[in-house]
């Protein structure tokens, strides 16, 4: 049996691995968008690389920002999700993926609400997409930290 403090403890760590690997995946997307439009990119100089990581500081916090609101309505789910056998390891990463949209369109709505009252919130676009990912890949890494631990047979 896995206790409540390392089910949350392996929640928060792969939902910052997570964070950090969409994250990764969204600067080099940038970096080689800005290489096509200029001939002179260098990554293997110090402004290149300097360049490269505070992009991805500036990104992760936003990606962590948003990443908070869903680990807090995901720790239900994490508390609960204790036997993973069978169909039970799928049925809760599909609840888990949810989350992260669900985030992503509640602040759609309360910013639209707020800031353009009579338009509607946008259906979709990148950062749903990105939440749903982040949501999706989180969850799944969680579910097999928490099956590999509950394989581990005290010697």
């Amino acid at each position: 049996m896995v206790t409540r403090g390392r089910r949350i403890g392996y929640s928060v760590a792969s939902m910052a691995a997570t964070a950090a690997v969409c994250d990764l995946a969204i600067c080099m997307r940038s970096e080689l968008v800005d290489a096509s439009r200029h001939a002179g990119f260098a990554m293997n100089s110090t402004v290149g690389v300097s360049h490269f990581a505070g992009n991805f500081l500036g990104i992760f916090w936003w990606v962590l920002l948003f990443c908070i609101p869903g680990w807090i309505l995901s720790l239900p789910i994490v508390l609960l999700a204790k036997q993973l056998s069978g169909l039970r390891f799928w049925m809760w990463w599909a609840a888990g993926t949810c989350i992260g949209p669900c985030v992503m369109y509640a602040v759609s709505f309360y910013f639209v609400a707020r800031y353009s009252p009579g338009q509607s919130a946008p259906v979709w676009n990148s950062w749903f997409s990105l939440a749903t990912g982040v949501a999706g890949m989180a969850t799944l890494l969680y579910l097999w930290l928490l099956r590999r631990e509950q394989r581990i047979v005290p010697g």
